[in-house]
């Protein structure tokens, strides 16, 4: 989970009020929560596990009603290119969709996380969205799977790179054991 302080670092100086928030993953909407404090001007978040949709729903009521979020149920493979839809805002992506302990969703042997880039550089008309991927350091341990094949730092850098070569990737230690990145072109 990404802290208040280190998603202020990671979005400062970008016009929040004009760019639209897409998480994949939403658990019990600690990012949803952070994006509109932020002021983003839509919240789109996805979750794949009944518990954690029907709760992000509850908690966010008013904000569904309005327009404000809009919450999907599903896998995000599935549902990613609809969230992104036809919009010509730019978009802040958080990437936190994967299998963990407890009553989350997913399968082991399938990470979304590469999938997700790819729906990204094909469904989006715009290719300088903020791409910003949580648990990197799963990725570094060989942890991620795309169709049961371990993925790499560098192969999912490589993809990223392929939506805009101007991309330049930064990194934000969350923790004592987190490592997180994105991608920002300039």
């Amino acid at each position: 989970m990404l802290s208040g302080e280190k998603f202020l670092t990671a979005t400062k100086g970008l016009p929040k009020n004009e760019m639209i928030f897409v998480e994949t993953g939403s658990f019990e909407g600690e990012q949803i929560e952070m994006a509109l404090e932020l002021g983003f001007s839509e919240v789109r978040s996805v979750e794949i596990t009944s518990k954690y949709y029907n709760h992000c729903r509850e908690r966010f009521s008013k904000e569904v009603s309005s327009g404000k979020v809009k919450l999907y149920h599903g896998d995000s493979a599935n549902l990613l290119a609809d969230m992104i839809g036809k919009t010509k805002k730019r978009i802040v992506f958080w990437l936190d969709a994967h299998c963990s302990d407890g009553e989350t969703g997913g399968d082991d042997d399938f990470n979304p996380l590469m999938n997700e880039i790819r729906i990204i550089k094909n469904a989006s008309s715009r290719n300088d969205h903020v791409i910003m991927v949580d648990d990197l350091r799963f990725i570094r341990k060989g942890l991620y799977k795309d169709g049961g094949q371990i993925f790499t730092e560098a192969a999912l850098n490589d993809l990223i790179m392929s939506i805009n070569p101007k991309y330049k990737f930064k990194y934000v230690d969350l923790e004592t054991a987190a490592v997180d990145g994105w991608g920002v072109p300039l």
